[in-house]
């Protein structure tokens, strides 16, 4: 049975997330230095609107077509700051964002023929072998992988390295059943 992975729904948000972040943090130091902060912080105020609203996108609607979806719509609601003072310098950053989430294919992601994510009980498979929804989560826990197991090597020789699975499940339940005085968890309000 493959890792538990964060939902279909709240996959479509971050996915839109994990492709601005590099990009945000790659274009940020030339649009401060030139004065577009406020122009900055709009595009990512609206970048946080979109990923939101996608968590509320219809049942089994395609994650490659709602992020098509919502590259237009990012294109249309900074359309102000695209064509303001600083929207030479914004603009590249738009494109390279709306182009990426335009390229996004589900079908070319699937490690199964003709099976898409879709909010059912095969999209922990369809993650675990494809996921580049996730790439950039993916990514990050191989490169904490590799060090942890480098430091259980060095200072662990003789004991087997634990397996590890990358899961993006979270629950706000305690995590086992040995007593403990406290645990780290999380509560939403209702």
């Amino acid at each position: 049975m493959p890792p538990p992975h964060i939902s279909f729904e709240q996959r479509k948000g971050l996915a839109l997330r994990l492709m601005a972040l590099p990009l945000l943090q790659q274009h940020e130091p030339r649009l401060l230095q030139a004065g577009a902060a406020s122009e900055l912080q709009i595009l990512r105020d609206q970048i946080g609107f979109l990923a939101a609203k996608a968590t509320e996108s219809l049942a089994g609607e395609r994650l490659d077509s709602k992020l098509e979806s919502m590259a237009g719509e990012l294109r249309a609601r900074v359309r102000s700051e695209l064509a303001g003072r600083f929207g030479p310098l914004l603009s590249p950053l738009v494109m390279q964002l709306t182009t990426e989430m335009t390229q996004v294919s589900c079908s070319t992601c699937s490690c199964v023929a003709n099976a898409v994510c879709n909010g059912g009980e095969n999209d922990d498979t369809l993650v675990a072998g494809g996921g580049h929804c996730i790439r950039l989560l993916r990514q990050l826990f191989d490169v904490a992988l590799a060090i942890a197991q480098n430091a259980f090597r060095h200072y662990l020789p003789a004991v087997p390295l634990p397996t590890v699975e990358f899961s993006t499940a979270h629950y706000n339940g305690k995590p086992h059943d040995i007593p403990v005085a406290f645990y780290c968890g999380r509560q939403d309000d209702v």
